[in-house]
């Protein structure tokens, strides 16, 4: 998880791909996307689906939590009241999926840095493009 950068508002595309393969590794990334089951919500109660409420909120609960492990404190504070992963992961697109002028300066001067010398690891230069 430590590959994941913090996200704090510029870098959303740096952001996005390593935390939903994260999720997807720790099994949370359908809850993340589709919500939580209308099952996990219903207001009336079955005596058959208390322990599968709770499991969906746990995971849930894991979304979250995975999530603003990497996220800066500006934008946990703009999300602290929002009660589901699913609607997290909206905000956060819809907010901050946009190259913004920095971002794009930004990319374009790592662009005309990106050089390999002689025999040098391409690896290691490409992965600087990434960062």
């Amino acid at each position: 998880m430590d590959r994941i950068p913090i996200m704090d508002g510029t870098n959303y595309t740096l952001w996005a791909y390593p935390m939903r393969a994260y999720l997807e590794y720790k099994g949370y990334w359908l809850i993340t996307a589709e919500g939580l089951p209308s099952l996990a919500t219903q207001t009336e109660p079955f005596a058959y689906n208390e322990p599968r409420t709770d499991k969906y909120y746990n995971l849930n609960d894991g979304v979250k939590g995975s999530m603003k492990q990497r996220l800066s404190n500006a934008i946990i504070e703009q999300i602290k009241d929002m009660a589901t992963a699913q609607e997290i992961w909206k905000y956060l697109e819809n907010k901050f999926n946009k190259a913004g002028s920095a971002q794009v300066f930004g990319d374009i001067q790592k662009v005309y840095a990106f050089q390999i010398r002689g025999n040098q690891n391409p690896e290691t230069e490409i992965s600087k493009l990434l960062e």
